[in-house]
């Protein structure tokens, strides 16, 4: 895992959308979805649910209850 992978997923569970997330860290939203798509493939399984409008956590894997545990700062 490297920082702009971390610093992605960060942005898309705080966004709840991949296009938004996209915008905010400037970068397009296929780069994004790379950038998730490596990191799901290198933890072993998916991190968000997703749907045509949307990202969010599923409920089911202990990153989401990192994520709450660990909200993000001066963002």
């Amino acid at each position: 895992m490297n920082l702009d992978q971390l610093e992605t997923f960060v942005s898309v569970a705080d966004c709840g959308s991949f296009t938004q997330a996209a915008a905010e860290l400037y970068v397009t939203p296929s780069a994004l979805m790379q950038r998730i798509r490596n990191l799901e493939r290198e933890i072993g399984f998916d991190l968000f649910g997703r749907t045509p409008r949307s990202a969010r956590f599923d409920g089911s894997h202990p990153i989401e209850r990192v994520a709450q545990a660990h909200p993000r700062r001066g963002g």
